[in-house]
């Protein structure tokens, strides 16, 4: 079958260049405030990064550290209140250079500060929102570090950071620590709606498949449908992607009749809700499933109803995929025919 998930973004690029000293300092799943020694390798991956980017970096505010929280309280909120708001157009170079001049203030405020930790979260947003999920990653895994997640906006702003480093990961093991984390501390974010919640769940199970733990992926995913019934209902539309992974975990554990249960029920719940991208999707799955197991007239048949379906549906651009797929197929099947079967007791 066809690995999809509606969760799923192109990726690109080289994920984390971080100075090593950075790398030694971090603990992105912890409460714990970073040490001394942690803190200076934080502080001087920051400064070694500014100044490849050739941006300087204000010096350390002359002020105590109640009256440097209290100017950067005042200057940050507004910045924040921008690039946190949906829908607002900003220059992200301009936002950037705007939030990096409070950086003196924030060293003025103490080892390690929480208005470190909240400067650091908003330049990574900003970061990830120019699609530039390298920089992103490293600014958001250093204030994961130093975050002690003391108040609720800090542990949305936490959870929002574990889930922007993941979907920015190439390697499903940096995205599995971060999902993991991100669903541990879900619980504490009352700001959560549960399609949130689930949305959350739903991206671990994912990325443990990609990581190749499709049993671990399966129970996840099967807990999370179980969970989403109860609280949605069993014909709602969010459980599409749930169904399709779960078809794809059973798939790949060779529970082959459990992954066709779940690639038909998806298609009924598709259909039911109007998706005929999803149905196109269920259609082309279980047609190579059918084929795979040999049975050929099924594959044609669900093949081939995946082209009338994309008939009414020209501005899907379905109609030339399942065209294609339909004669990809009887091309494997003409194959397989002519390529001679193994005489008895050949090895």
């Amino acid at each position: 079958m066809v690995r999809t998930d509606a969760t799923a973004k192109k990726r690109g690029g080289v994920f984390l260049w971080i100075s090593p000293a950075l790398l030694m300092g971090l603990s992105a799943v912890t409460e714990v405030r970073a040490d001394q020694a942690q803190c200076e390798s934080i502080y001087q991956s920051i400064e070694a990064s500014a100044l490849e980017d050739g941006r300087k970096l204000p010096a350390i505010a002359k002020l105590s550290p109640e009256a440097a929280r209290k100017k950067f309280a005042n200057q940050f909120a507004p910045l924040d209140a921008t690039v946190s708001a949906d829908g607002t157009v900003f220059s992200a170079s301009k936002m950037l250079a705007q939030l990096w001049k409070l950086y003196g203030l924030t060293r003025a405020s103490g080892q390690c500060s929480s208005e470190l930790a909240q400067l650091l979260s908003t330049v990574a947003f900003v970061e990830f929102k120019r699609d530039h999920p390298v920089e992103g990653s490293l600014y958001a895994e250093a204030a994961l570090a130093i975050n002690d997640l003391s108040t609720p906006e800090l542990v949305s702003d936490a959870i929002k950071l574990h889930d922007q480093v993941a979907n920015a990961a190439t390697d499903p093991a940096v995205a599995i620590k971060h999902m993991r984390a991100a669903v541990d501390l879900a619980p504490r974010d009352l700001s959560l709606v549960p399609l949130q919640r689930f949305g959350l769940r739903q991206r671990l199970g994912y990325w443990l498949d990609e990581g190749h733990l499709a049993a671990e992926a399966q129970q996840v995913n099967m807990q999370l449908l179980a969970d989403a019934e109860r609280e949605l209902g069993k014909d709602h539309e969010a459980l599409l992607t749930v169904l399709e992974n779960l078809a794809q975990n059973h798939y790949e554990l060779n529970q082959l009749d459990a992954a066709r249960s779940y690639l038909q029920r998806c298609l009924a719940l598709a259909r039911q809700h109007a998706r005929p991208e999803v149905e196109s999707r269920m259609l082309f799955q279980m047609g190579v499933l059918a084929h795979e197991q040999g049975n050929d007239d099924e594959a044609r048949r669900y093949m081939k109803e995946r082209v009338e379906h994309a008939k009414p549906n020209p501005d899907f651009g379905l109609l030339d995929s399942a065209q294609s797929s339909l004669a990809e197929l009887e091309l494997r099947i003409a194959e397989e025919r002519k390529s001679p079967a193994p005489s008895p007791g050949a090895h």
